[in-house]
């Protein structure tokens, strides 16, 4: 499934050229979906800016509590998040000037990790860190 913003390409699962009404409904669907991920991508000029990008399904306030008390420190200024989250990580990359994703991003349910640092008095999330099993440390934003 490739999709750029001149020339989307959709394949489907079936060798048939002939599709059925829930394989045509599934794969515009597929297709609308991937068209505003490319969309979003090209708007904020992030495509193509690393080959995986993760984004959290969850509200600016449920990552910011992760530095705030809610999270668990992991050493330095990383923070886990205590409860599961979505996170969706989309591959892309710029070609001739046009984005292209390879497919749809399948959703992880997983722990966050953020590294936090102080601004206006507050500690805030500046980054998102790869996940990879980090542990505890109980130590809090300073």
């Amino acid at each position: 499934f490739v999709s750029t913003l001149s020339r989307p390409v959709l394949w489907s699962r079936q060798t048939s050229p002939l599709l059925t009404n829930d394989d045509q409904f599934n794969s515009c669907n597929m297709y609308q979906q991937l068209m505003m991920i490319v969309c979003y991508l090209t708007r904020k000029k992030l495509c193509g800016r690393v080959p995986v990008q993760s984004f959290i399904d969850a509200s600016e306030e449920e990552v910011k509590r992760i530095c705030q008390g809610v999270g668990s420190h992991n050493g330095c200024n990383l923070f886990s998040s205590n409860s599961i989250m979505t996170v969706y990580n989309v591959r892309s990359k710029l070609v001739n000037q046009h984005c292209q994703v390879a497919s749809l991003p399948e959703p992880r349910q997983q722990e966050v990790v953020v590294a936090c640092s102080k601004f206006q008095n507050q500690c805030l999330p500046v980054h998102y860190e790869a996940y990879r099993n980090q542990q505890p440390a109980n130590v809090r934003c300073s």
